[in-house]
């Protein structure tokens, strides 16, 4: 793939002395729970691990969207393991609709290839460094996605999310308070190469249609907004609604096509409330009617519908930026050859 100079990503520099700070590498966390069971997401301590970001990727270009993966850890004999199944989901859709992937590595945790897929050599993906300061422990792990977060959001603020498992739990609880955001997920909503289809070949299905990727990207964020200003207003919502199914479809007639073997995919995002749109549909559930994905559609031969699920829940503290701040994306169900 030909990159320009905007696609690198910067792996070296020196050291930007404003994450020495304590107020920005350090924080508090309520009491450790961790069950000893496989594929687990990490509940954070009440220690004060230090992590602290050594060096930040390149600045994002005009109107381009980041997105930060989630470790896809386990916890093995006390040692943490990367697990090649955890996060399957939110590696893929975190290609297809962001710019810029990173995927930070601590500095005494090794965390899988330098280069996953070639992805880094193609311009798609950083990996930044983070230091973790005494012995590694699970809650400095946890950590890790948000420390890079804060920094990249306070650089760019609204440009960057973090990407995870749906049942991986990346920011910290004392980062969040009760219903200062809520959670869309869109059900059945995207067709992804299964996870034995090399990352390069959705990198250029995505180049290939990027136009259909972009507006899938804008119309998410549009309904998002939309919800974020105003709670559910029908009259409005119902005409994002429509955009974004058209978007949907334009993007599943093209996956369906390609010659992989290929999963059914959530997608659920989750955003601050704006002003008096705060707490204005509170545990709503809204209705399939205003996303039909048939099955003619999504080539399954089988009628499949999609549902858009709404729900108020943990927001950031302090946010003032008006996007998603956290995806969570899982796999529905396998299909094809």
């Amino acid at each position: 793939m030909a990159k320009s100079d905007d696609d690198h990503p910067m792996m070296e520099g020196p050291i930007d002395r404003r994450f020495d700070e304590p107020a920005v590498t350090r924080s508090r966390y309520p009491n450790f729970s961790f069950p000893r069971r496989p594929n687990l997401s990490f509940k954070v301590s009440s220690s004060v691990p230090r992590v602290r970001p050594i060096a930040l990727p390149e600045s994002l270009g005009d109107k381009q969207r980041g997105a930060i993966l989630q470790f896809g850890l386990r916890w093995v004999g006390g040692e943490p393991k990367v697990s090649g199944e955890d996060g399957e989901a939110a590696w893929r859709s975190a290609i297809l609709l962001s710019d810029k992937i990173d995927w930070p590595i601590a500095s005494n945790v090794a965390a899988g290839s330098a280069d996953p897929g070639g992805l880094v050599t193609a311009g798609i993906m950083s990996r930044s460094p983070i230091a973790l300061e005494g012995r590694v422990s699970e809650d400095q792990v946890n950590h890790i996605p948000f420390s890079l977060f804060e920094a990249l959001d306070g650089r760019e603020p609204g440009r960057w999310s973090i990407w995870a498992g749906a049942n991986e739990e990346p920011i910290p609880t004392d980062a969040t308070a009760p219903d200062l955001a809520f959670r869309l997920k869109l059900n059945r909503a995207l067709i992804l190469p299964h996870k034995e289809v090399p990352f390069t070949n959705l990198v250029e299905f995505k180049r290939r249609h990027a136009d259909k990727v972009i507006k899938l990207r804008h119309h998410l964020e549009r309904l998002g907004l939309q919800v974020a200003r105003n709670g559910w207003e029908p009259a409005e919502t119902t005409l994002e609604i429509e955009a974004l199914d058209v978007a949907i479809a334009a993007y599943l007639e093209e996956a369906r096509k390609q010659n992989w073997r290929k999963v059914l995919a959530n997608l659920e995002f989750s955003m601050n409330w704006v002003g008096a749109a705060k707490g204005a549909a509170v545990a709503a559930v809204v209705a399939a009617a205003g996303l039909p994905l048939s099955g003619a559609v999504l080539g399954l031969g089988e009628a499949l519908s999609s549902s858009i699920e709404l729900k108020s829940t943990r927001g950031l503290k302090g946010r003032r930026s008006e996007s998603p701040f956290e995806y969570l994306a899982e796999i529905d169900r396998e299909f094809g050859t």
